[in-house]
Order: structure tokens, then sequence, then C-alpha cells
């Protein structure tokens, strides 16, 4: 165990006779691009949380949603598309609109137990994509703690995942998350994620921010997402606009599909799994500007 040096901690309470080093403004702006992490209990509420993230980016809020472990293969390339429209990716390397605003998605990463070196592609992937090339935007991992947390070589694990091919850590290249508990003993269920997100975006919202849920792929809990997002619309009368991507399976292609359940819900928008009619409906709605 190494030594407390005594004469440097004395040192640094005298009157200035500490060795040289960096200031303290110079320390805070280090400090600031280092990782935060946030505990929150499933039924705590703190606005001051969530202006930590409401400075410095334009006032719309975007939420992701959908598949991580059940969605199959097929959809993974899809992702990609909605990656490269969010970040203003083009072929023709044109200017286009990119994400700005504040972006909150599961704050996580799964790893497949046989090799964890690979990562098994899911939704919680697509922010974390677009984060270098859209300097306008702050993303926000909300991690629901569902199994004891514990360090390892290949990052913080908060779920084993025992029955699947993977497990899932907090994803290494995000700024800052929340991790959601009830207590220390006791870990959140699945659901918790997409309620606190919903706190958070109703928060701001009363503050003008906009708003939008895009759902991809996903299974039971993006549909309890999505009905909460419909009856938030219907208490408020605004806001909660909800995009499904028709072509990513699962939970959003099936309500795609339901005209008459569409039909019912005016803030629920589809748009095709295709670069262009991404770019023009996010833009619409949005969740992308400028060029």
């Amino acid at each position: 165990m190494q030594k407390l040096d005594y004469a440097a901690a004395l040192a640094l309470l005298s009157d200035g006779k500490e060795k040289p080093g960096a200031k303290v403004p110079e320390f805070e702006s280090w400090l600031k691009l280092h990782p935060t992490m946030f505990v929150l209990k499933g039924k705590e509420h703190s606005g001051r949380f969530n202006v930590n993230f409401a400075k410095p980016v334009r006032h719309f809020v975007h939420r992701i949603t959908g598949g991580c472990g059940n969605m199959g293969p097929d959809f993974w390339p899809g992702m990609q598309l909605l990656i490269d429209v969010l970040r203003g990716h083009s072929e023709d390397n044109k200017p286009q609109p990119r994400m700005t605003g504040l972006g909150l998605f599961g704050g996580t990463r799964m790893l497949f137990k046989k090799n964890p070196e690979v990562v098994r592609p899911g939704v919680t992937e697509v922010f974390p994509a677009c984060a270098e090339d859209c300097d306008g935007a702050a993303m926000l991992g909300i991690v629901a703690r569902t199994d004891k947390m514990h360090y390892t070589p290949k990052g913080l694990v908060v779920s084993t995942e025992p029955k699947s091919d993977f497990f899932t850590i907090v994803h290494p290249t995000q700024c800052s998350i929340a991790v959601l508990q009830e207590n220390a003993d006791t870990g959140a269920p699945w659901n918790a994620e997409f309620l606190r997100c919903a706190d958070i975006v109703g928060d701001l919202q009363q503050e003008d921010w906009g708003a939008l849920l895009t759902v991809y792929n996903g299974g039971k809990v993006t549909n309890d997402e999505i009905d909460l997002w419909c009856e938030m619309y219907k208490q408020d009368g605004h806001g909660w606009n909800v995009l499904l991507i028709k072509g990513s399976g699962g939970t959003a292609d099936r309500l795609a599909n339901d005209s008459a359940w569409l039909a019912e819900h005016p803030n629920v928008h589809v748009v095709e799994c295709a670069t262009e009619s991404m770019r023009q409906k996010l833009l619409d709605l949005g969740a992308i500007s400028g060029v």
C-alpha cells in the first residue's frame, strides 16, 4: 500500500508553498471532461439533475428506445442508417443536418460472453456513435441497475444476463450516466429507465423544449414506453411526439402497420428505414437541425 504523503498534504493547506502545478480553474476544466455518475432512487425527482444537461445545448430532447438483446441480426444494418442521419453523414460529403440538443438513451453496451471484445449491436449504440460528429449535442445515459454492479477488465457490469449470449456494461464512451436503483441492496426493474426519461422529458417540455421518442425495433417494454408517451400527449394536448421506424422490426413495425391504432394516436409518426426518409422526418420533427 502506498504511504500517504503528509508533507504534500500539509503543503496544500499552506499559504502557497506547495509545488507548482495546475491552477484550480485548469483543474476544474479537466474535471468537467471526465465521466460523471449520478445515483438516483427509482422515485426521486430532481430539477437540478435535469439542469446539468440543459444549459449548453439547443432546447430539444431526443429519446431513442427499442431493440437490444432480443433484436435479430437482420435489423442491425438499419441502425447504421439512423446513425449516419443523426451525425449528418452523406455519401457525397455535402453538409447535412445533424443532431443537436440532449439525447437520452439506455447508457449501456452489450458484449458477447464468448468473446467480450465483440459488441452485440443494440439501440444503445446509436447515440454514442454520433457523439464525435455532433458537438452541438449532449448525451445522457440512463442506466437501470437490474443486477449487482461489479468492475471487470471489460467495464462496469450492470447485468450478467444469465440466459443470454451477452452481458451488459455501462457504455465505455459515455461521459455522464444516471444509475437507477431502489436502494443499495435492490436493483431497478427494466421499465425504470423509460420512466425516468419520461420525467426528464416532461420537466424539459414545461420549459418549452421540443421532444421526440424515436423507436427502432423493440419489445414489450418499448411498447409500454410508447403507451406512456401517448397517454402524456392526451393529458397535455401537445408535445410527446413519437417516431416509429418502419422496417426495423419488433414493436416499431407492428404499430407502424396498424392503421387503426395510428389513427387514434396523432402524436405518432411513421418513417421508412431509409436514409433520406429518416433525414427529412427527423428534420421536420426537430431532432436534427442546421447544415
